[in-house]
């Protein structure tokens, strides 16, 4: 049961939080490979985010990754590099497929959640990892700073004054549940 309320947690954590660090590699169109394959982790952050994370591996629905903060991929990765490579051992029994994601986290305190990535799939050893291709840049219209679009993009859903208002209230319910 606590595994699944970590990861309504984590997954509101993701709903609410739109600035800050971003994890856009792995993703749901982009998978990992088992085994001695590096795979790639891609965030974008900005100055004010914290300087050192941790990165957990999990996936409800394997029992050694739905409980606890999951498997530990890599401690105190520098925030300004915006780019990792991590091996998934066999540590966890070394099963493939579908529903795991990603989080980082304070360096000490695993519970202190920075991001969580999309769901995404893991694939057998041996196959071809995965190429990240970038977006492409949107094109500038007359009178449309793309940055302004982003930042628009990012706010969507509730707006900045209700995000810390709806999280506490998610938190709130979930302590309900654990009492």
């Amino acid at each position: 049961m606590r595994g699944y309320i970590f990861s309504f947690l984590l997954i509101a954590f993701a709903i609410f939080s739109t600035d800050g660090i971003n994890i856009i590699y792995p993703s749901s169109q982009y998978y990992w490979v088992y085994g001695s394959t590096p795979n790639l982790v891609m965030w974008t952050s900005n100055s004010s985010d914290p300087s050192n994370f941790n990165i957990y591996l999990r996936n409800n629905n394997l029992p050694q990754l739905a409980t606890g903060s999951g498997l530990a991929l890599a401690n105190n990765v520098p925030t300004s590099i915006d780019k990792a490579n991590v091996s998934v051992s066999d540590t966890y029994g070394g099963q493939n497929g579908t529903g795991f994601f990603i989080y980082f986290s304070h360096p000490s305190n695993a519970s202190n959640i920075y991001a969580t990535s999309e769901l995404f799939q893991i694939m057998p050893n041996g196959t071809e990892p995965s190429v990240y291709t970038p977006p492409s840049n949107p094109t500038t219209t007359s009178g449309t700073d793309s940055s302004t679009a982003k930042k628009s993009a990012a706010s969507a859903g509730i707006s900045l004054p209700y995000k810390g208002l709806a999280l506490s209230i998610l938190l709130a319910i979930t302590s309900f549940i654990l009492i």
